[in-house]
């Protein structure tokens, strides 16, 4: 626990989030869905939106026990040719051109900082389902085989690689199943749990056996129930099997959809969802709603900006809040109000939320962009020069995640021309920046599935509150340097308090002994600063 609190330094959580990697805990996530769009934009373009957090590219539609050649189908829209593999001279389901997917998957995770994990399921065809439990361990060792790390025994089997190298970081259930008459097992018996059977048993194998042969990141389970209470198809595995994230789907229910949810009628379905039993205690409910009145069944599940407002402010107080999760990525790139699509204004109204600060919503009356100029000069000219001087302006907009303005910043440089050969002299000072990036490396050995975050007073250190604080990457981990870094943006010339915490493999927070850590954020042209320590 921090030793002593002290007030909040002003600045915006924006600036926190747009220079932290991926926290699993924040409040302020955005997660979208990708793969079936119309007309949809390559995966990179969603990725390029620093709104985004995690992108679930959908979908393996059609599993094993259900599919030709016993493996499973896959269904990514337009971003795949109809080409697909032959297993036992069998053609599957299984896509075996998507010639983009795979490196923009890389792109967005180490260009971008994006989670990408292959979401199972999806609302079409609805027949797929899991046998038994060794149907559940096959199909789990085959998702990690295909889209998780590549090994030689793998390719070497001949078993296929759709992604290429890339490598997923986990898996989302988006389980949506529906049958009738239900399917039946080998012995000709129905199998009238279909809709939720072998879930747990796969999601039990990746999290606890496969994920671990890979220790050089953290993996995610997440899944997405319909947002009636008990989901059909997950409320008994999410009970049983490790979530990281549920994507509950507010929309194709009029009883808790999220347009119910504007008249606080849906305000009961989150809350229950919160308090429903789970593996993971401090799994991250996600509000879940269509990016646009095209993106759902029923138009009338879509909720404005203003309306998406308000009940997150109501919402975002659940201890469990994770952020929103859209359907879908597309839909959302072609919605924009201000010059803004959906997403950006979901990620704008989830910080806003989660901060305690205001936010203008009113996209029918778009506010505007203000742009600002400076111009920092020193000029000495000697009194027999002519000289002629051209105020050249420059201006450069920035978009930033997420951030509750967008701004324009112009400079300007005053340029002396000399038409004697006396002596001008001309010089530009820095302009000391408001804000420091200042990162942190801490020195912590840990066991793998453990993390490492900074904390502090300051909202862009989570103002003491765990579910806000910064984590730090091991990148540059080694046994004989265990270095734990990360960067945030803060106010030049304050005074923080701080601490690390170490977040163990079962969710706990383990803090650093007291005193808490004091720092003054040093004003600098460079607009950067590095601390060093150890854990103590």
């Amino acid at each position: 626990m921090p030793f002593t609190l002290s007030a909040t330094l002003a600045t915006t959580a924006f600036a926190a989030i747009a220079s932290a990697a991926f926290n699993p805990l924040s409040k302020t996530n955005v997660a979208v869905y990708w793969g079936q769009g119309p007309y949809q934009n390559r995966l990179l373009t969603t990725c390029q939106n620093p709104s985004v957090d995690i992108v679930n590219v959908a979908f393996v539609n059609a599993f094993p026990d259900n599919s030709p050649g016993a493996w499973p189908g896959t269904n990514f829209g337009n971003q795949c040719g109809d080409q697909t593999y032959t297993h036992n001279g069998v053609s599957t389901l299984l896509k075996s051109n998507c010639p983009t997917i795979g490196s923009d998957i890389i792109t967005c995770q180490q260009t971008y900082g994006k989670k990408v994990l292959l979401s199972l399921g999806g609302g079409y065809p609805t027949n797929y389902y899991i046998a038994n439990d060794t149907s559940a361990n096959n199909f789990a060792d085959f998702v990690w085989g295909a889209f998780g790390p590549k090994t030689a025994a793998w390719t070497n089997a001949g078993n296929p690689r759709p992604f290429g190298d890339a490598v997923v970081d986990g898996f989302d259930f988006d389980i949506e199943s529906q049958m009738s008459p239900a399917p039946n097992d080998i012995n000709g018996n129905a199998i009238t749990d279909y809709q939720s059977r072998g879930y747990a048993t796969m999601i039990t194998r990746l999290k606890n056996t496969l994920f671990g042969q890979d220790t050089s990141k953290s993996y995610y389970i997440s899944g997405a129930p319909q947002c009636p209470q008990p989901d059909v198809h997950l409320s008994s595995v999410i009970s049983q099997a490790w979530f990281d994230f549920l994507f509950v789907q507010f929309y194709n229910n009029p009883s808790c959809s999220a347009r119910a949810a504007v008249t606080f009628n849906a305000n009961d379905s989150l809350l229950h969802w919160t308090q429903t039993p789970s593996k993971n205690s401090a799994v991250r409910i996600y509000f879940g709603i269509p990016a646009s009145v095209n993106a759902s069944t029923n138009p009338s599940d879509y909720i404005t900006q203003s309306e998406a407002s308000a009940i997150v402010q109501r919402f975002s107080k659940f201890d469990k809040w994770g952020g929103i999760s859209l359907w879908e990525s597309q839909y959302a790139q072609n919605n924009v109000a201000c010059g803004q699509d959906y997403t950006t204004w979901m990620k704008k109204i989830v910080v806003a939320a989660v901060g305690g600060t205001s936010l203008n919503t009113d996209t029918s009356n778009c506010p505007v962009t203000s742009t600002t100029s400076s111009t920092v000069q020193s000029t000495t000219t000697s009194s027999s020069t002519r000289s002629s001087s051209t105020l050249i302006t420059t201006t450069t907009s920035s978009t930033a995640q997420p951030t509750t303005t967008s701004s324009t910043r112009s400079s300007s440089t005053l340029v002396t021309t000399t038409r004697t050969s006396s002596t001008t002299t001309s010089s530009t000072a820095c302009a000391t920046p408001t804000l420091t990036t200042v990162t942190f490396n801490e020195q912590k050995s840990t066991v793998y599935g453990e993390s490492v975050y900074v904390i502090g007073d300051n909202a862009a250190l989570g103002s003491w509150n765990t579910a806000n604080a910064i984590p730090l990457s091991a990148a540059g981990y080694t046994s004989s340097n265990p270095q734990w870094s990360g960067s945030v943006k803060l106010p030049a010339g304050a005074s923080v308090q701080y601490k690390f915490i170490k977040m163990g493999t079962d969710g706990s927070i383990t803090w650093e002994s007291d005193p808490n850590r004091l720092y003054t954020v040093p004003g600098n042209c460079a607009g950067t600063a590095v601390v060093g320590s150890t854990w103590r």
